[in-house]
């Protein structure tokens, strides 16, 4: 079956993750302009030097990635991240990604899914895609604990 967008496409393939809002990606759009489009939403009006100086970085290094006149090293990029924003480096590559994001839980999740077996992987997959679409509360009631079916620790492949 051809889809016939992108947004489409993103809506039915559960490898893009739920969370990230589908009416934000754009056609094609190469690892330069996810940078871009990121800086532009974590810079608020006005921030541009006081983002520069924390990143330790030049403001006119900074607005050519925002223009997409050029494109940050590595070694760059970590600056900016870590420096700048407090967020590990390869945030910076995750179209959608804002300000208001909890960068130190978005690490955990990776790290928790990394570490899981395969059940554990699909079961974690499963969960953040119906909080995602049913937005829950984000932690149980007082007195309810989460218990992880068994099985979906690392030895349960």
């Amino acid at each position: 079956m051809i889809r016939r967008n992108r947004q489409e496409a993103c809506m039915q393939d559960h490898s893009v993750p739920v969370a990230v809002s589908c009416n934000r990606m754009r056609e094609a759009q190469s690892i330069q302009e996810i940078v871009s489009d990121t800086l532009n939403r974590l810079i608020r009006n006005g921030e541009i030097s006081d983002t520069a100086k924390a990143a330790n970085i030049s403001q006119r290094a900074l607005h050519n990635y925002i223009r997409l006149e050029a494109m940050p090293r590595i070694d760059k990029l970590e600056k900016i991240a870590r420096g700048a924003f407090g967020m590990a480096p390869w945030q910076l590559l995750i179209p959608g990604i804002d300000s208001d994001a909890n960068y130190a839980e978005l690490d955990r999740l990776v790290r928790n899914w990394l570490a899981s077996s395969k059940k554990g992987r699909s079961y974690l997959a499963e969960v953040s895609d119906q909080v995602a679409i049913n937005n829950p509360l984000t932690s149980p009631p007082p007195g309810v604990q989460h218990d992880v079916p068994n099985g979906l620790s690392n030895g349960g492949n």
